[in-house]
Parts: structure tokens; sequence; C-alpha cells
């Protein structure tokens, strides 16, 4: 279990700009993902370059880089489940779906939400693997609130206006997370 457990947490050690670089080659024209497709009789395509296929690649990564952490916090969830509940349950005549149902969801919420609350911050801050992979690019199709920022502030020294993006930001974050509490964390 403990194995398991380390090769799923390993892309979340694994350094965001070595990750990127190693997806890139992934996603590359003649790399491992269109080859892989073209056994299949799939035309290839390119991943980066297409406006239609970036986002889609790089919500791909993210999830890849992201999955150990939250793996290991539902797992924790999971873990501190009595065994009880399941027993009493079964003795009641519930099956696996209606012990899943009634059991295991209600008491694996509030891991649930902590995760899909960090995975929105996470998602409005992401930047290190747009900056590898793509660059905001093709035409700005990947351009995210914190590339702008970035690019605002360092590209053209607009500090002032990075710094204004920055608490868009925060705000657009914090509503998110207040909105997700109201309809998913209210105990």
């Amino acid at each position: 279990m403990s194995f398991y457990r380390s090769i799923f947490f390993l892309p979340v050690v694994t350094s965001p700009v070595l990750s990127g670089i190693v997806w890139v080659w992934i996603f590359s024209p003649d790399g491992a993902l269109n080859w892989s497709l073209d056994l299949f009789g799939v035309p290839s395509t390119n991943w980066l370059q297409s406006s239609f296929w970036v986002l889609p690649a790089l919500a791909l990564v993210s999830a890849w880089s992201n999955f150990g952490y939250d793996m290991l916090i539902l797992l924790a969830g999971m873990l501190a489940i009595p065994q009880e509940y399941y027993e009493a349950s079964h003795l009641d005549g519930a099956g696996p779906w209606q012990r899943f149902r009634h059991v295991t969801l209600p008491l694996l919420k509030p891991a649930l939400f902590f995760v899909l609350v960090l995975e929105t911050i996470r998602s409005f801050q992401v930047f290190d693997t747009i900056y590898v992979m793509t660059a905001g690019g093709p035409v700005r199709s990947s351009y995210s609130l914190t590339y702008l920022i970035y690019d605002q502030g360092f590209g053209y020294f607009e500090f002032g206006y990075a710094s204004a993006a920055g608490v868009v930001l925060l705000l657009i974050t914090l509503v998110f997370s207040l909105v997700q509490r109201r309809l998913i964390g209210k105990e």
C-alpha cells in the first residue's frame, strides 16, 4: 500500500518545471501521446499549439500533478471513518452503493470540501505549468490571471496594474471559496 501511495504522490514532489518539460515532450507532434494515438489510427495533433486543445492538455497536466495530494487527503478521510458504521449498515441490509451513499459520502464531505476549495484556489493560481509549457499561447488561449500579473509586472514593468490584478485574483478566489462553503461545506 505504501508503494502505491509513493507512486501516486511522486508528481506532487516533482518540480513543476521538470514535469512541464516532460509534458511538453509528451504533447509534442512527435511525442509519446501522438505516437500512441497513431497506433490506433487517430491522427496526430499539435496539442500545445492548438487553441482548442491547449486548455485540456494543461488541465490534464494539472490533474496529474495534484492527484497524489488530493488522494492522500481523501484516503485519510476514508481511514477516519469508523468501521462500525459499515458493519451496522451491512447488518441493516445496505448494499455497497447504499453504504457508499449513506455512510462514506456524508462522512467524507469535509475532506471533499477541503479538496474542492484547494483545487479551485490552485486552478486560479496556476502559473508555472503555463509558463513552462505554453508561455500563455497560442494566441493567449492559455493566458491566466496569474500569468497576466507576471506579464504586466515583469514583462511591461506595470507594477500598479499587476498589483491591482493580484487584488482582483484574491477577491475572485475569496468569492469562489465562500460560494463553495455556502453550497457544500455548511457543517
